[in-house]
């Protein structure tokens, strides 16, 4: 039997829809990198840490602060959603 090239792609395709464990929501290169700037600046060790990110003023003041810096438009509407999301709040 010959292999398959569908089983390769079935994998690639559902890691690109679902994200990766340290990219769970699939965010762009720059959103990535702003949120996890953001955690370590304020002590929350990783973006992943909800209980510290959705919580702190501090970092949502330095997530904005650097994807005004070097972000576009997008990366700043999946911010606000992600955070919706995530956080079960108003945007930020």
């Amino acid at each position: 039997m010959k292999p398959s090239i569908l089983a390769p792609l079935a994998i690639f395709f559902t890691v690109a829809i679902a994200g990766t464990p340290d990219n769970p929501e699939n965010m762009t290169p720059c959103l990535l990198k702003c949120n996890q700037q953001a955690a370590e600046q304020v002590g929350c060790g990783t973006y992943l840490n909800t209980d510290c990110t959705c919580a702190s003023d501090p970092f949502v003041l330095a997530l904005n602060t650097c994807l005004s810096a070097g972000c576009d438009a997008t990366d700043v509407k999946m911010s606000k959603d992600l955070h919706v999301k995530i956080c079960h709040g108003t945007p930020v």
